[in-house]
């Protein structure tokens, strides 16, 4: 395959059936910037996305990518620089107030803090995993979503 999207599609069509539910967003959010010799350059939005591709997902995505090359490779994954944002925002943003506990507050600026993002685009990126998974074709209750936001914010 000489289109690296189309290589990256390819891959990430595989793993669909191979990587937990919660972790899909992740590689939506990943981009195959490169292959140099034996090494596939993939860019992340932030250092948060880089942890969970190098801790969780580094194996499959190997393997994948071995798969469609046919021969063994290994990945880099550096987090894209502030100066050239991972998604440009195709409309403009709206701001909605939210009413949160103080302690679950200071949780979330915990995890954005870990994250290396802002409070508001860490909360915008998990309400879009969310969403993203609701479009997946499968329903999931509101009280399974928090329980994933919960646990991801305790994870971190």
């Amino acid at each position: 395959m000489a289109d690296l999207n189309e290589l990256w599609t390819a891959v990430t069509d595989e793993l669909t059936d191979r990587v937990p539910v919660r972790e899909r967003a992740y590689l939506r959010l990943t981009r195959l910037h490169a292959i140099v010799e034996d090494t596939a350059l993939l860019s992340v939005p932030d250092a948060f996305t880089r942890d969970v591709i190098e801790s969780r997902l580094r194996p499959e995505i190997v393997d994948a990518l071995a798969n469609h090359l046919d021969r063994r490779i290994q990945i880099a994954v550096t987090v894209q620089s502030s100066a050239q944002p991972a998604t440009p925002e195709p409309e403009p943003m709206v701001t909605r107030g939210v009413r949160l506990p103080v302690t679950l507050d200071a949780r979330l600026r915990e995890a954005a803090d870990q994250a290396g993002v802002p409070f508001s685009q860490l909360i915008r990126e998990w309400i879009e995993l969310g969403l993203t998974e609701m479009n997946d074709e499968r329903q999931i209750s509101l009280a399974t979503l928090r329980r994933a936001i919960a646990h991801a914010a305790q994870t971190t």
